[in-house]
C-alpha cells in the first residue's frame, strides 16, 4: 500500500486524530484546549493529563535551575576558599601599617582581607537604631538577666 503525504490523510486517519470530529458545539467547548482529546476541568481549559504533563515540565526546569546555582554556588565557594587551603606559611598576610610604619604579618580573618586588629571584625552597632536593636537582644540573654537583677538588688537600698 504506497504511503500518502501528511495533509492527504485518510478518512480513518482523520477520524482517530480528532475524536471529537462528530460532537456538537457544546460538547467540544468541553474537551482540553491543548490536546482536544480529554474532558477539560472547570477554570484551566485544560485536562488532568495535560496539567500533570505542565507541572512535570516545570519541575524539570526548576530542577535545572537549582542544580545550576547549587553548582554555581559551590564553584565560587571553592575559589574563594582556596587560599586557605595553603599552608599558613604561604597564605597572604593583612598588610595594614602598623604603629612601626611595617606591614602587619597576622593572617586575615576568613573571607576577609584583614586580621581582627585592623578591620576583619565588625566595629559593632553604628546608628541608635542598631544599638537599640543590640541591647534589646541582649536584654534578652538569661545571663545579661541574672547580671542586671544582682545590680538593681545591689543598688536597692
Amino acid at each position: 500500500m504506497p504511503r500518502t503525504p501528511r495533509h492527504q490523510s485518510t478518512s480513518t486517519s482523520r477520524a482517530r486524530a480528532r475524536p471529537h470530529h462528530g460532537l456538537s458545539a457544546a460538547e467540544k467547548s468541553s474537551l482540553c484546549e491543548v490536546c482536544g482529546e480529554h474532558p477539560r476541568l472547570s477554570v484551566l481549559r485544560r485536562c488532568l493529563h495535560c496539567l500533570q504533563e505542565q507541572v512535570e515540565r516545570d519541575r524539570k526546569a526548576l530542577e535545572a535551575k537549582l542544580t545550576a546555582a547549587k553548582e554555581a554556588k559551590a564553584a565560587a565557594n571553592r575559589a574563594r576558599h582556596a587560599e586557605w587551603k595553603l599552608p599558613k606559611s604561604e597564605r597572604a598576610r593583612c598588610g595594614a601599617k602598623t604603629r612601626a610604619g611595617h606591614p602587619c604579618k597576622r593572617l586575615p580573618i576568613e573571607g576577609k582581607a584583614r586580621c581582627r586588629n585592623h578591620g576583619g571584625c565588625s566595629t559593632g552597632p553604628v546608628t541608635a537604631e542598631g544599638l537599640a536593636r543590640s541591647t534589646a537582644n541582649l536584654a534578652k540573654s538569661p545571663s545579661w538577666q541574672k547580671r542586671s537583677a544582682a545590680r538593681r538588688s545591689a543598688s536597692s537600698p
